[in-house]
């Protein structure tokens, strides 16, 4: 979320194992960290890091529809950073 530019980011995936794509996933970069599958295409796209930063919050269950009326009611933008545009 950015308060000062009245935007919520949000992308879904799932979560899978990290150890699938780096055999030393668990010394790489952070330690709490998890590895999602998404529409990598997309996010790489619309990653917006110097709106929202590098780290984000994560949701465990679909709630995309959920974010996007919260938005609305409080006149925020939402950007969904994994639907190609």
């Amino acid at each position: 979320i950015s308060v000062h530019d009245k935007k919520i980011s949000l992308f879904t995936g799932k979560t899978v194992s990290g150890k699938e794509f780096f055999d030393e996933w668990d010394d790489l970069a952070c330690r709490t960290k998890i590895a999602i599958k998404t529409n990598t295409k997309a996010l790489i796209k619309n990653l917006d890091s110097k709106t929202f930063g590098d780290h984000r919050v994560v949701f465990y269950g679909d709630f995309r529809e959920k974010f996007k009326d919260l938005a609305t009611l409080i006149g925020f933008e939402v950007i969904e950073e994994d639907i190609e545009k």
